[in-house]
């Protein structure tokens, strides 16, 4: 069936009007004289606006980019999938793909340019997230890798400092020293724990807490700094029901929230931070409000993204956070924490009059508590018993020999496995506190070996781990518990006595 011109002219028409993609002629200045419709979803201006615009001057898209297409078509006739961002005049900005190829007139000459713009912002934004996925695969690679060797480092530090602090008849002056160098490695163990649990390494320990509990805590943790920039607190604590949390979790979150609040306080007129509590029949919630600086609309999405930030350098340079260091991983890992918990972190600025985040949890019940804290054994005083440590790092042996012995408790140590079990079958061993990453034989080998000794006095096994993964239900057949590194002494302690009273049930 052939068809007329008239008909040609109108299916050509119908293709031109219902491009999904732009599609615009230049002249060799680069001034458009014909242009699709879709235009406008593309440039933000409508097609009959477009008409007499200049594609290199008139649209706000990076020069440098602009200077590469026009030296490719020059070079090359064509230009494929050049990708460039354009910023539209509504304050939008969106990612374009763009094709164009010289046309020729009847003469053989260049007459222009004929070009296609098509969105991908889409796109790019699955592009992104892939390449923080893969980011974070790394950071969570790095961090189980260097938690094992950190955290054995740290446990040092952490245990002599509590042992100089255990210590009778230390002058005082020096005492402080010690309470310095054990705050500061609870601090680098608080850091260390974060970013295993932001890289996804480690899920938290979860028990039953109040988040009342939690804020008020928080709140005089940052006491002395609030006080000291002159921010006044307003509150209104309402009661909430106990739910199920990881407490130094969710206290992390509220102290990264109110940090944030504190620096857009910075050279503020009226300094106030506002917090409440609360709870409806599903949820309990804490709310935070500053009358800072804001934040600008179109970085609250971004805020919860990891490494992004608006502090420091890359603030605006004119507001408060321009003195501000940051890193852009305080929200980045509270976001995780809290949608581990499987709540909800919403925020709500303005620029010039403040901001308002909103964390909720869900009401879970806890689950009736089983074990050696269920009765009173665990009260008891704990007797003197034999302790055998096997761990590679002598640091952590002589620290643990150090303390078990200053409580007049027997200990055995050694870094190798199989001095290990010789120990245990010419000794009554009542605990054994085993790392799981040892040359030779590794923990998880010692285990399978030692509970198949012929032993009258069966031990009882404690897994001490820098590792960041959450310990394995193999592991869980063979040892009472595992704990992580760096652990406070006393932590140890108890755990020992739970093991040692959990024998008797």
């Amino acid at each position: 069936m052939k068809t007329s011109s008239d008909d040609n002219y109108q299916i050509y028409k119908n293709i031109f009007e219902n491009l999904h993609d732009a599609y615009f002629h230049m002249n060799k200045k680069g001034e458009i004289y014909i242009a699709s419709p879709s235009c406008i979803n593309i440039f933000g201006i409508s097609d009959i606006e477009i008409i007499g615009k200049n594609f290199f001057t008139d649209f706000n898209i990076d020069e440098d980019r602009l200077r590469q297409l026009s030296e490719r078509l020059e070079t090359e006739g064509s230009v494929s999938d050049f990708e460039s961002v354009v910023h539209r005049r509504d304050g939008s900005s969106i990612w374009i793909s763009t094709n164009a190829s010289y046309f020729l007139d009847e003469n053989g000459s260049i007459a222009g340019v004929e070009a296609s713009s098509r969105d991908i912002t889409e796109r790019k934004n699955l592009e992104e997230q892939l390449i923080r996925a893969e980011r974070m695969a790394a950071v969570g690679t790095l961090a189980g890798g260097v938690a094992h060797e950190f955290n054995n480092i740290n446990l040092a530090i952490l245990g002599y400092a509590e042992l100089g602090l255990f210590r009778e008849g230390v002058e005082p002056e020096i005492k402080n020293y010690f309470k310095t160098i054990r705050k500061s490695a609870l601090r680098a163990r608080s850091i260390i724990s974060n970013l295993l649990t932001f890289s996804g390494s480690r899920t938290g320990r979860l028990e039953a807490a109040n988040l009342r509990k939690v804020v008020e805590e928080t709140m005089i943790m940052l006491s002395h700094e609030v006080s000291s920039g002159g921010i006044e607190i307003e509150t209104e604590l309402n009661p909430t029901p106990d739910t199920v949390m990881d407490y130094t979790q969710i206290g992390q979150v509220i102290l990264n929230i109110l940090i944030n609040a504190h620096h857009a306080l910075t050279d503020r007129e009226i300094k106030k931070i506002i917090i409440s509590t609360g709870h409806d029949d599903k949820n309990v919630f804490v709310k935070i409000s500053d009358t800072g600086c804001g934040i600008p609309r179109d970085n609250l999405q971004k805020i919860f993204s990891p490494f992004f930030t608006t502090k420091g350098e890359h603030s605006n340079g004119t507001d408060a956070q321009s003195k501000v260091k940051g890193t852009g991983l305080g929200l980045s890992v509270s976001h995780t924490i809290v949608m581990n918990h499987k709540g909800d972190i919403k925020v709500e600025s303005e620029v010039g009059q403040g901001t308002t985040f909103t964390l909720s949890l869900p009401v879970i019940a806890a689950p009736a508590q089983s074990g050696v804290r269920s009765g009173s054994n665990w009260r008891k005083k704990m007797p003197i018993v034999n302790i055998l440590v096997l761990d590679d790092e002598p640091d952590l042996r002589e620290l643990l020999e150090k303390f078990f012995t200053n409580k007049g408790h027997v200990v055995f140590q050694t870094g190798n496995g199989n001095e290990a079990l010789k120990i245990m079958s010419e000794n009554t061993i009542d605990v054994v506190l085993v790392d799981l990453q040892m040359p030779q034989m590794t923990g998880m080998q010692f285990l399978e070996k030692a509970t198949r000794l012929n032993l009258s006095n069966k031990p009882a096994f404690i897994v001490i781990t820098g590792r960041s993964s959450e310990p394995s239900a193999e592991i869980e057949n063979y040892a009472y518990c595992t704990v992580y590194k760096p652990f406070k002494l006393n932590e140890i302690l108890e755990v020992t006595r739970e093991a040692i009273f959990s024998r008797y049930k």
